[in-house]
């Protein structure tokens, strides 16, 4: 049913070119029959009043995007935002196949855990269920919002540990002493390669010099020692 058919229902034909010219051509086909119901026949005198608020309520609809934002926002308390630098992100977990497959033992928080990932020098812990920590080297595949980490740590004052199956996972910033090593010997590897594809003929050369260019260079210089001679022996007199 069109606008115009909604409006024959509910208002005397004589108002319905009053209301459909006050409603702009690229809204009339988007409301929705239900927004017009409002319309009454006996308040002819207050037909644009009810335009207005049918047009403000059609077109005020709220952001979707804001309200998942909103959603997702969680309040950290002062020891959370004292580990939010290493906080990489909540994951999900599969309990057939860990995404983190080193079990660390149980904490009673997430700092308990991230020390537990630094002494065995992994780069990355997780921590579910309120209390076991699990550590990899490579980050988890599968993000999901921060809210389905939702399980309060044995320490209930310090904020939460995750969820059931979900990692609340942070980065132990470990940099490994054989990472180090490695950097080195690349680096030492790649000096020696410059070293070897470097052309030592750029340093040499086996071309005999032009006898006429040495000839015009001595006694260019001969001329210079003349003439600056020559300026200091007028000089002095």
């Amino acid at each position: 049913m069109s606008l115009y058919n909604s409006l024959l229902t509910y208002v005397s034909p004589d108002t319905i070119n009053n209301i459909t010219n006050i409603i702009p051509e690229n809204i009339k086909n988007s409301l929705p029959e239900s927004s017009i119901l409002n319309i009454n026949t006996n308040t002819n005198t207050n037909t644009n009043t009810n335009i207005n608020t049918l047009l403000n309520t059609s077109l005020s609809t709220p952001s979707t995007t804001n309200k998942v934002a909103e959603e997702d926002k969680i309040k950290l308390n002062v020891f959370e935002e004292s580990l939010e630098k290493d906080y990489v992100g909540c994951y999900l977990d599969d309990p057939t196949n860990l995404t983190m497959s080193e079990y660390l033992g149980t904490v009673n928080n997430q700092l308990e855990c991230i020390n537990k990932g630094i002494e065995q020098e992994y780069k990355y812990i997780g921590i579910q269920q309120g209390d076991k920590c699990y550590a990899s080297n490579i980050l988890p595949e599968s993000e999901s919002k921060r809210k389905n980490c939702n399980i309060t740590c044995t320490n209930i004052n310090q904020g939460n540990c995750g969820g059931y199956y979900y990692n609340q996972v942070y980065k132990t910033n470990v940099i490994k002493p054989e990472a180090i090593l490695d950097t080195f010997e690349n680096i030492n590897n790649d000096i020696n390669t410059i070293n070897n594809n470097l052309d030592n003929s750029l340093f040499t050369t086996n071309e005999p010099i032009n006898p006429y260019i040495l000839l015009v260079s001595i006694v260019i210089i001969i001329l210079i020692i003349m003439i600056t001679f020559d300026y200091i022996t007028n000089k002095n007199f």
